[in-house]
Parts: structure tokens; sequence; C-alpha cells
């Protein structure tokens, strides 16, 4: 099952979809077409993913913040954070770390820019215990 819902007059910079596998819903971005946040465990350690598509000849520089962060009580404290800019329509950043005990998930910040202008995207990841 799948919909595209036209966000507005340009059809191929925003498209808000619904995922057949994941039942999740993708926003509509501007200058992001899609934009991806995991945590997983790899070798006992936490793997932090992040991934941002844009638009080729409209996206032109991305930056992500990525934030690994832990549930202390009833809020989320920084555990670890890594920066990248990418002159490109399309960015990752991928960190392995050893993390402490407890529940974690990861944060990404992204501002996606087409020439001066910008718009700022913030995605979580699936909590993991470790």
């Amino acid at each position: 099952f799948s919909v595209d819902l036209i966000c507005n007059a340009d059809i191929e910079k925003a498209v808000a979809k619904i995922s057949e596998n994941t039942n999740v819903i993708q926003p509509c971005y501007e200058y992001a077409n899609k934009v991806t946040a995991t945590l997983s465990k790899s070798n006992g350690k936490a793997l932090c993913y992040s991934r941002i598509v844009g638009f080729s000849g409209i996206t032109t520089k991305i930056k992500i913040t990525m934030t690994l962060q832990k549930k202390t009580l009833f809020w989320w404290s920084k555990a670890e954070e890594w920066t990248t800019t990418v002159s490109s329509y399309q960015a990752t950043l991928s960190k392995t770390v050893a993390v402490d005990s407890g529940e974690h998930r990861v944060k990404v910040e992204a501002i996606v820019y087409s020439g001066s202008k910008s718009e700022s995207i913030t995605v979580y990841s699936s909590t993991y215990k470790f």
C-alpha cells in the first residue's frame, strides 16, 4: 500500500509517502527527499547512522549534526555528537562507539540548502537498549 500526497506545485520536491513495510509517514520537505536516523548494535557497540538525500539539481549542500542521546530519568542527555558538511545533494554520517548500558537514541539535525535558501530538519531514531 502506497499513497503519494502532493504538498505543493512541485511534485518532485514534496511528496509524503506511507511505507508498506514500516507504516511510517515521511513528511514533506522543501529540499530533502529522504531523511534517515538509525541506531543499531554492532559487535557490542552502538552504530549511529544518518543519511540525507536531497534532489539532484536542487539541493546544493547538507550539514548534519548527529547526536547519540542517553535517557536519564525522564529526559535525554547528550552522550556523543558529530557534525559533517557536504557540498552535494546527499550526505551520510556513520559512527560506531562504545556506550553505557541503558536506553539510547540518535537525534539528527540537518540543514539542507538550495543555494542561499535552507531548511532545518530534525528526526530521531527508534530507541535501543544496550
